[in-house]
């Protein structure tokens, strides 16, 4: 188990503070983990690999039925290693994660379970971590400053067109320069991947916190975030080689224009984005008020989505995205 330096905060392990703690509302389909302000070099992860996760029966059964499901849907799928959050603490204005090891399958299977089934098998949830990234430019948005994110392809089999940070899955190659896995790296390689961003385009980079996204992918994500030097061209930036997967968006980043663009299009974002948006609104004095007020109306909003049918939901979505296509245009 993860031990701080002193006992001024203990270390907490994920699968209890999930299913122990309602201090934030469920309905938002995300929870906020960990709050902060972060410096690289105040980030400390250690990698426990005795932690092996013993299944049981029900559990095994339903992973391996849920990937044949996967294999079906995409036949090239593999049951690849995943970096796993097993613990976290913060002391002394510190963060320390402890990481552990799971897999793809794992994780595909253990995400199918029902929240009762969760809830009695909490230990045995695959939790990959993961890490994104957003990025602030003053020359956005006509100068008036704007947030980079990606637009996923429709293409995708998960969350086709959706609204998310530049990011993906801790990798076991993601080592800082002492050789610590970290979710920094993991944000800066795929933000180099996705939006040709690269690491020295970047200054002041610091870790906002840890969203979890509590029903549809059922994990944690590192929130970073990092501002565009002056001397990077925009121009320049949107013509780099990027994957096929996502387009970039530029989002305004005034508070009140950035509040209202994202609750009109809430249902294209992925949930850790929503999570992602509060803390970054949370991180400065002058927004914090704004985010809580941001939480309150992402609350009303999922107590009236969550009467719709999944049908009515995909219509909205469907409206959502032709609005949003218009709006690029």
């Amino acid at each position: 188990m993860l031990e701080l330096e002193t006992k001024n905060t203990s270390a907490q392990n994920l699968s209890d503070v999930l299913m122990g703690s309602e201090q934030f509302p469920t309905d938002l389909f995300f929870r906020i983990l960990v709050f902060g302000n972060f410096l690289p070099n105040q980030i400390k992860t250690i990698y426990n690999d005795d932690q092996k996760i013993e299944y049981p029966p029900s559990v095994k059964t339903q992973i391996e039925e849920e990937w044949l499901r996967v294999l079906v849907r995409n036949s090239k799928a593999l049951p690849g290693p995943l970096i796993r959050l097993n613990a976290f603490g913060v002391d002394n204005n510190r963060l320390f994660l402890e990481l552990g090891r799971t897999d793809y399958k794992q994780y595909r299977g253990t995400v199918a379970l029902s929240e009762e089934e969760r809830r009695e098998n909490r230990y045995e949830l695959a939790n990959p971590l993961a890490g994104s990234i957003i990025i602030f430019s003053q020359d956005a948005c006509g100068g008036q400053g704007g947030l980079l994110l990606s637009q996923r392809s429709q293409e995708l089999v998960h969350h086709p067109g959706g609204l998310e940070f530049p990011g993906g899955n801790v990798d076991y190659e993601d080592l800082d320069e002492k050789g610590h896995i970290s979710p920094i790296i993991t944000a800066l390689r795929e933000l180099e991947e996705e939006q040709g961003v690269r690491g020295n385009d970047l200054e002041n980079i610091r870790l906002l916190g840890i969203v979890y996204e509590m029903y549809q992918d059922a994990a944690p994500t590192a929130i970073m975030t990092a501002d565009l030097k002056k001397s990077v061209n925009l121009e320049e930036l949107t013509n780099r080689q990027r994957d096929s997967e996502s387009i970039p968006v530029w989002m305004p980043a005034d508070p009140d224009n950035l509040i209202k663009t994202i609750l009109d299009y809430s249902t294209m974002c992925c949930p850790f984005v929503l999570g992602g948006f509060y803390l970054f609104l949370k991180s400065s004095q002058h927004t914090s008020d704004k985010a809580e007020y941001f939480l309150s109306r992402l609350q009303r909003r999922g107590n009236v989505y969550g009467g719709l049918s999944v049908d009515q939901l995909t219509k909205l979505e469907e409206r959502k995205q032709h609005r949003w296509a218009k709006k690029l245009v």
